[in-house]
């Protein structure tokens, strides 16, 4: 439920439920990970969960070195979702943007990526863990094309930071829980980029 003064008043059913471990190996060959799950609905195996984040510490046993030198790499889901998370969603947040943390700042309408990379923050996709009829805020969930084709087309806001300057929220307020201030995040994000396998 969300209620305030303003006349906001929005009240949604849902569900949602998330699971994660960390292991750690023991021996001679010491190696950590960690895996996690969340659903919508309450369909997490959590002996999965510890199932994987195990196979995934003794697969990290034994490592190796490389030498310094330019390679192609391949990055696994979460681990694009990391870099992505700590420098263009950081970059992107109108409260960084603000208070001149962003590498982003004067950007806007630039091209910032290759053409043919979009990169969408969409609070009414269906089935999505964040997905509700509003932001945290009471704010509409709506669509945002932060990156459109390569070029920087939105920052991300809340009322707060949208206030400071005169614009209208992008439905971007998250809380942690009922007790925490919202934060500007993202809610679902959307990578759209062309599939390299032919």
């Amino acid at each position: 439920m969300i209620l305030n003064s303003n006349g906001v008043e929005i009240i949604e059913n849902e569900t949602g439920l998330q699971g994660s471990i960390d292991t750690t190996t023991i021996g001679a060959d010491i190696s950590t990970a960690s895996e996690f799950d969340m659903s919508r609905s309450l369909d997490i195996d959590f002996y999965t969960i510890g199932e994987k984040a195990a196979v995934l510490a003794k697969k990290s046993q034994k490592g190796e070195r490389p030498q310094t030198h330019d390679i192609p790499v391949l990055l696994e889901p979460m681990a694009f979702a990391d870099i992505l998370e700590n420098t263009l969603l950081a970059s992107v947040n109108a409260d960084n943007v603000q208070k001149g943390r962003s590498a982003l700042i004067g950007k806007l309408g630039n091209m910032i990526s290759v053409d043919e990379l979009s990169i969408i923050d969409d609070g009414t996709f269906a089935g999505g863990i964040g997905t509700a009829s509003s932001d945290d805020e009471g704010t509409p969930s709506q669509r945002i094309e932060i990156v459109k084709k390569g070029v920087l087309n939105s920052f991300i806001y809340d009322s707060y930071t949208a206030g400071k300057e005169k614009k209208e929220s992008t439905g971007n307020a998250v809380r942690g829980s009922y007790t925490s201030t919202p934060n500007v995040s993202v809610r679902n994000l959307i990578v759209d980029y062309p599939d390299l396998i032919s």
